[in-house]
């Protein structure tokens, strides 16, 4: 901890003592901020983890993914059957209303996805829906999804996107943007409120019907979100009483506000990674990097845990990523484990490549991660190797990947953000720009596995990549991205979902 950060903490420490709590659960409303005014709830129109989250609470998507039991629920669709190898059918429930009261009916799912694949629609969604040729109406509450040929995944794409739009309001307008001034779901929330400078207001939906195990109603009645920029300006309002909890708190002034009973911190797993990847084909020029055994000994380097505990004093997190996907995605497998942190052993790789003095690398990562950065990159230094890293803002980031000016490359990726392993790996090895290995044998073995049915076979060729990337000191986990949610008391939250922001609105709880 710096000095800056200590003096900062002390100063916190000492307010805690000073500031009273506000009870926030006495008129059930959750009071919440993002980092900027919200346009919409509507991820088609603003792909952020935030309003993605949004738009699972206000709208519904066609079935859902348990991770606990590994298995697809119930949410529109009722049940599924694949027909062929190019038709999906799924029966609707018929007991659902939009939020201004008029049915949902498979038109609904018709429009929407048929809307999403049209040529004239740019949404980002689009390519996850790549697989599908047309959406059918069967009947009122029947649809047939035709595919492009088969396709693994269909369950997964659908359950982790996909949030389907009332035909009757999005349908008419010319101008898709104006639905964020009718914003009609059929979720557990909504919208009462949207305002211009970008205050939303959530009220729950009492006739919510697919409430479930899986996916249970929220508890809290009213949810209301501001946009406060600073992660300091929201912990100075979550003391004042103005906000029940801050995600993405700084973990040491976290620490020392939940001193007083009045607060606590609770640590979150995103499904996003942080992931380093090494140019092993030389586009960057780095002669070095050309080297297997040098890909290797950088591997080796690196205190992998260390990385996975930078953001939260040494705590260890509540699940590790091990590979390229998550444990409990579906067919996530691989024999060659990723080498373990052996710093001898990565300089007697560097010596035998004729790297003994050392070289000099560059490492580009967004700004949002650089912290993760430096700690890889002080490990590089302690094995000789001179770092130098370059921290860019999204944009800047994706015209140095199309440059191909990047020799290592440390950045966040969202995991998939669904229950299909493959989601979380396939487009790192699609011969395309991500691409910094162009094996044309695992980029074959990476495109045969989205046409495959889980099972066996199928875990085996995700293994067959996964273990190439390892091999060949190509793409390697980092570390997870933990959360650090401070919030109050009273307020009782669980976390872990899979998705980036981590936790939807009905897992908070007021205590009892």
């Amino acid at each position: 901890m710096n000095m800056k950060t200590k003096l900062a903490v002390a100063a916190i420490a000492l307010a805690v003592g000073m500031v009273p709590a506000f009870a926030g659960k006495d008129d059930d409303t959750l009071r919440m901020a993002f980092e900027y005014p919200i346009s919409t709830v509507d991820a088609y129109a603003d792909y952020k983890p935030e309003i993605e989250m949004l738009s699972q609470m206000v709208f519904d998507r066609l079935v859902a993914f348990e991770e606990e039991s590994g298995e697809y629920k119930p949410m529109l669709a009722t049940s599924w059957e694949q027909v062929n190898e190019t038709t999906w059918r799924f029966n609707l429930r018929e007991d659902v209303s939009w939020h201004d009261g008029e049915p949902f009916t498979a038109d609904d799912i018709v429009y929407t996805l048929n809307w999403i694949i049209a040529p004239e629609t740019q949404v980002r969604q689009k390519s996850e829906m790549s697989w599908l040729a047309e959406a059918v109406m069967v009947d009122d509450h029947t649809v047939e999804l035709k595919t492009n040929g088969l396709t693994a995944n269909i369950l997964s794409l659908l359950s982790s996107g996909g949030h389907i739009l009332p035909e009757h309001i999005h349908g008419p307008l010319e101008d898709k943007a104006e639905f964020r001034n009718n914003l009609v779901g059929t979720g557990m929330y909504e919208v009462t409120e949207l305002t211009s400078d970008g205050q939303l207001t959530l009220s729950e939906n009492e006739d919510y019907a697919m409430a479930s195990d899986y996916w249970p109603a929220p508890s809290i009645g009213t949810v209301q979100i501001r946009a406060v920029p600073d992660i300091g300006a929201q912990t100075a309002a979550l003391m004042s009483g103005d906000l029940d909890f801050v995600r993405n708190a700084r973990f040491e002034e976290a620490q020392a506000i939940a001193s007083s009973p009045d607060y606590e911190v609770t640590l979150s797993q995103s499904i996003a990674y942080i992931y380093m990847m090494l140019d092993t084909d030389g586009q960057s020029g780095q002669e070095a990097l050309a080297d297997p055994r040098v890909r290797q000994a950088l591997i080796k380097a690196v205190d992998r845990n260390a990385v996975q505990t930078s953001r939260t004093g040494g705590q260890e997190p509540s699940r590790t990523v091990d590979h390229l996907c998550w444990d409990f995605q579906i067919d996530c497998a691989y024999n060659t484990p990723i080498p373990a942190y052996d710093p001898e052993g990565a300089k007697a790789l560097l010596e035998e490549a004729g790297y003994g003095d050392g070289f000099s690398v560059t490492i580009h990562t967004f700004n949002s991660v650089k912290d993760f950065a430096e700690v890889v990159g002080g490990y590089l230094s302690q094995v000789g190797v001179d770092v130098e890293i370059i921290g860019q803002t999204f944009a800047a980031f994706r015209k140095s990947q199309a440059d191909e000016e990047f020799q290592i490359l440390l950045a966040a990726w969202n995991g998939g953000k669904g229950p299909d392993s493959m989601l979380a790996f396939q487009p790192f090895f699609n011969s395309d720009a991500r691409d910094l290995l162009n094996d044309p044998e695992v980029t074959e073995i990476n495109k045969a596995i989205s046409s495959m049915n889980t099972g066996e076979e199928r875990a085996s060729m995700v293994a067959q990549v996964l273990d190439a990337s390892v091999g060949q000191g190509y793409m390697i986990p980092m570390s997870g991205i933990p959360i650090v949610f401070l919030h109050k008391a009273e307020l009782e939250m669980n976390g872990n979902r899979m998705l980036p922001y981590t936790v939807y609105l009905n897992d908070f709880t007021w205590a009892e």
